[in-house]
């Protein structure tokens, strides 16, 4: 399977464009001063994103588990990322 063929590489590059676009330099250093608990679940899904695509896996229910935690690693980022945006706005 060519990496351009890779369910798991595509989604994610697709998550990380999406989260790249939005992205306000600074977000990431706020996050981790005003929601440690945010950035830690975030580096916790993280680990649990690289342990799944480095299983190698291609079964079905493992992909749809990646998905989900990608969403929620998704969401977490835009959390703090809409947060620091409000923040900036005063």
């Amino acid at each position: 399977m060519a990496i351009h063929d890779d369910p798991f590489e595509s989604i994610f590059r697709k998550a990380l464009s999406e989260i790249s676009a939005r992205y306000s330099p600074g977000a990431l250093r706020y996050g981790e001063r005003r929601f440690p608990s945010v950035k830690r679940e975030i580096e916790e899904v993280e680990e649990r994103l690289n342990r799944i695509w480095k299983s190698g896996s291609r079964d079905e229910e493992v992909f749809k588990q990646f998905r989900d935690l990608l969403k929620r690693w998704y969401h977490l980022n835009l959390r703090i990322i809409e947060n620091y945006r409000r923040r900036k706005r005063g």
